[in-house]
């Protein structure tokens, strides 16, 4: 009866910040697979206005399309300021919801007596492999000022969600209590075999199969830079044999110009080729394609692209950096991420290598079985059932 009692009445759904990759893939299945881990539960789901096609009203699902205030700043302050102003009237304690975000963002303006459930997504902030590729000082200054933010909002939360066990080892080494973040990864969803084998999109793009593939949107710590250098230490016969695509968004459009300048200076325009970023169906296609896949970032928390890549069978090679080896496991194969010589001859053992390259394929399908939307889903379920009756339990202030 008492657990009855304390159950929250709604849970509040911020996806205001799920506007691409992997926040609009997470926000996207847990959407999907909801009702089969909680029937019950009323949700207000809020999201930016123009976003998340897939996400409308249904029954017990009330979506409100938020318009951010602050038209001329940055995005992410918009957010911050409507997050400040509005959240705490939605979050009365009395009104006994559970605030649930993916987005790691808890507003200063917060009630202390509400019950939240924050998810860090970003762990760059705490990379100083991250920190040392951002030339410039405002990029640094913004990362530092992230990593309070995601600290304080840690300590505040009721519970936190972490997307890998680095995440929470960097969490816990900053003040985080341990006992209130739970680890939970992504998943990643099943490809089925022969699913993505037409080839018209690799003649619209002028490609043949059998390249080298790296898929990541453009920022510094994506380590572009130094896989372009490692492609270039290649002898020009595996270069024609097995050609570099790159494809990403140019998130940040001086990292991506300055790839531009260093393929061009390097006098490889012939066998890298940049495509500043396509829709997801369409990566889904280059990994069909694709001799391999090639994953030099610094730093993630939960690397969906390598999780991708190895749902499509695809041989999987990336920086020996946590936390890669933590979803790669023995089904990838490891590089030192500065390092171009390390890094060159890891692609090359592995391309030329067919038997290994099979080998690899099976073991990257048998690796990426341990992630799954259910699972994930499930976990953040269980969570935000938990946080809320305990936080109540230690408050009660009526019904």
């Amino acid at each position: 009866m008492v657990a009855s009692l304390l159950s929250p009445r709604m849970v509040v759904l911020n996806l205001l910040a799920a506007t691409e990759g992997g926040q609009v893939t997470r926000a996207r299945h847990f959407l999907q697979l909801l009702r089969r881990y909680d029937a019950d539960t009323p949700f207000l789901v809020l999201k930016a206005r123009g976003s998340l096609p897939f996400c409308e009203s249904t029954e017990g699902i009330e979506v409100r399309e938020v318009e951010l205030p602050g038209q001329g700043l940055p995005r992410a302050g918009r957010r911050m300021l409507w997050e400040n102003r509005v959240l705490p009237k939605l979050m009365a304690p009395r009104a006994r919801r559970v605030y649930l975000t993916f987005s790691h963002y808890l507003p200063v303006t917060f009630p202390a007596q509400a019950v939240s459930v924050v998810g860090v997504s970003n762990l760059a902030p705490f990379s100083q492999e991250a920190m040392a590729a951002e030339p410039r000082l405002l990029g640094r200054m913004k990362l530092r000022a992230l990593s309070r933010t995601v600290i304080s909002s840690a300590r505040r939360a009721t519970a936190v969600i972490a997307l890998s066990d680095t995440c929470k080892r960097v969490l816990v080494n900053r003040g985080v209590a341990s006992e209130k973040i739970h680890v939970v990864p992504n998943g990643v969803t099943p490809v089925i075999p022969g699913q993505h084998a037409d080839t018209r999109l690799l003649n619209v793009l002028g490609l043949r199969e059998g390249y080298v593939l790296c898929v990541s949107h453009f920022h510094r710590y994506k380590n572009f830079s130094t896989l372009v250098e490692a492609y270039s230490l290649l002898t020009p016969a595996f270069r024609a044999a097995f050609p570099l695509v790159i494809v990403g968004k140019p998130l940040d459009a001086d990292c991506f110009a300055d790839v531009q300048r260093q393929i061009r200076a390097s006098g490889l325009e012939e066998c890298i080729r940049l495509i500043p970023g396509v829709e997801h169906g369409a990566v889904l296609s280059l990994y069909a394609h694709a001799a391999l896949f090639v994953f030099p970032s610094l730093v993630e928390n939960c690397p969906n692209i390598l999780l991708e890549a190895m749902a499509s069978g695809l041989p999987v090679l990336a920086g020996r950096i946590a936390p890669m080896p933590e979803f790669g496991g023995d089904a990838a194969r490891y590089f030192e991420p500065l390092s171009a010589l390390d890094m060159a001859r890891a692609i090359e053992e592995v391309a030329c290598d067919a038997a290994l390259r099979a080998s690899m394929r099976e073991s990257s399908l048998r690796q990426t079985e341990k992630f799954t939307w259910d699972n994930f889903t499930a976990r953040v379920v269980q969570i935000y059932r938990e946080a809320g009756p305990i936080a109540l339990s230690a408050d009660r202030t009526g019904p």
